[in-house]
């Protein structure tokens, strides 16, 4: 399972081995719940970690590859999303026996793309490419190209 976190709208990937789609998704969407930006951030972030939980359960993944911090995020946005990973990855924790792994966002863009610091439509254009995808959400190609990364990673080994 990757997931590619955002306090908007959180990608969501499910494949199997052959990377085969099981399930692509986005979770969120919804752009204001309350006026204090604090509860607002509150809100958004319980929704989505219930979708995620719900999907653990469901489909039982064995890995959930988060893609790792953007370090040169900055100001409250950045502590928020900090603080909204940490607390997908305690309830992942608890929610189901499986591995976390963190993927450095460079190093899974330079995988797909070849370039590591590709853009957003760069990726949609590889995994298109690559895959025969036609996924334009952004962040579900970037949760699909989380488990890739993963998958190609562990079969060399």
């Amino acid at each position: 399972m990757g997931l590619d976190i955002s306090m908007r709208s959180t990608g969501v990937a499910i494949v199997d081995e052959g990377m085969n789609i099981l399930h692509i998704s986005t979770t969120g969407g919804t752009k204001h719940l309350d006026p204090d930006p604090e509860i607002d951030c509150i809100l958004r972030a319980d929704i989505q970690i219930r979708h995620v939980i719900a999907l653990l359960r469901r489909f039982c993944p064995t890995v959930l590859v988060i893609e790792g911090p953007a370090y040169g995020a900055k100001g409250s946005r950045a502590c928020q999303l900090w603080q909204f990973t940490g607390a997908l990855k305690y309830a992942a924790l608890n929610a189901f026996d499986g591995k976390i792994v963190i993927a450095p966002p460079k190093t899974v863009k330079k995988h797909i793309t070849g370039n590591g610091n590709a853009g957003k439509d760069d990726m949609i254009e590889a995994v298109k490419k690559r895959f025969g995808l036609d996924i334009k959400d952004n962040n579900q190609c970037d949760a699909f190209s989380l488990c890739v990364f993963h998958l190609d990673k562990t079969k060399r080994r």
